[in-house]
């Protein structure tokens, strides 16, 4: 097979793990749904400070895999229909986080247009909080800051994420306001304010440190994507659904996160190092800032 033949067989096998499957998008974000709800019925159960602290530790993760299921939502990748992806990507992820769905996608979108360039909104975001976002950092910097942001020490920056609904229009706004004036309703008939409580606190604790942890294994110190594998570990508390195939979700985000493996499988052209090697060489990083290459600058190496 000749390289031509091998690149349109590889387009043709790329193309078809694009396709959307809304079962296979409702079963997970159900299971975690699901595993929400376990841990905060096991909680109220005991009824005990303890538990309570055990729930938001263990619930900030999962909201923060279903804000990666949620993702898949903002690509399209939900549904073929785009009100029902949109719908259901609103009902059981963006509403419940509090995050806008048009105004997420302009940034997360724009993320992928300009990736590593000054029109790159990650990386805006990740100077406004500098130097928690600068190079070189220690592994025991990692974990102090984890453990701050798990105890709420971190609060601030976490706020900041919610920047966006001041700037969201009234009809992005809408589905946050129909789902939390039912879920309020319902808390108030139960009389369960301690629910609420929870969500929120899980929200600006736990949740921030597996966002955190997440960002930190994509595109710090380079202007593209790191491509690397994870542990189970790094998988169960920040890396979820797949979302460590970043490098392969860049290159074709059309991909649900389901066939991202299978797109690893076929790339072969890149090498695959531990996220451990990663966040070891970022030690002895010698970058002082978030990286990025202008867009005037990478415009002009696209036509040389």
């Amino acid at each position: 097979m000749n390289k031509t033949e091998t690149n349109n067989s590889l387009e043709k096998q790329i193309l078809e793990l694009c396709q959307p499957n809304v079962w296979r998008w409702l079963i997970r974000i159900i299971f975690d749904w699901l595993l929400v709800f376990a841990v905060l019925f096991y909680a109220h159960y005991f009824n005990q400070i303890w538990s309570y602290a055990l729930a938001i530790l263990i619930i900030g993760p999962l909201q923060h895999a279903i804000g990666i299921l949620a993702h898949d939502g903002t690509h399209r990748r939900v549904h073929r229909n785009p009100k029902v992806n949109d719908f259901l990507t609103n009902l059981l992820g963006l509403a419940p986080l509090m995050t806008p769905m048009v105004k997420y996608g302009e940034f997360h979108l724009g993320h992928h247009n300009h990736t590593g360039t000054d029109k790159d909104g990650e990386i805006e975001f990740k100077k406004s909080m500098a130097p928690n976002w600068s190079l070189p950092i220690t592994k025991h910097h990692f974990l102090i800051t984890a453990i701050k942001d798990c105890l709420g020490l971190n609060i601030f920056s976490a706020m900041k994420l919610g920047g966006g609904l001041k700037e969201a229009s009234k009809s992005d706004l809408l589905p946050i306001v129909l789902f939390w004036s039912l879920a309020f309703t319902i808390i108030a008939y139960t009389q369960a304010w301690w629910l609420p409580m929870v969500w929120f606190m899980a929200t600006m604790t736990s949740f921030w440190a597996s966002f955190r942890l997440r960002l930190f294994s994509e595109h710090i110190g380079t202007t593209g994507t790191h491509r690397f594998e994870a542990n189970w570990w790094q998988k169960l508390f920040f890396l979820h659904h797949n979302i460590d195939l970043h490098y392969e979700h860049h290159l074709y985000p059309a991909i649900p996160f389901w066939n991202l493996p299978t797109a690893r499988k076929l790339l072969t052209n890149e090498p695959i190092i531990p996220l451990s090697k990663l966040f070891k060489s970022y030690e002895s990083s010698e970058l002082s800032q978030p990286t990025f290459i202008s867009s005037n600058e990478l415009e002009s190496q696209s036509m040389a």
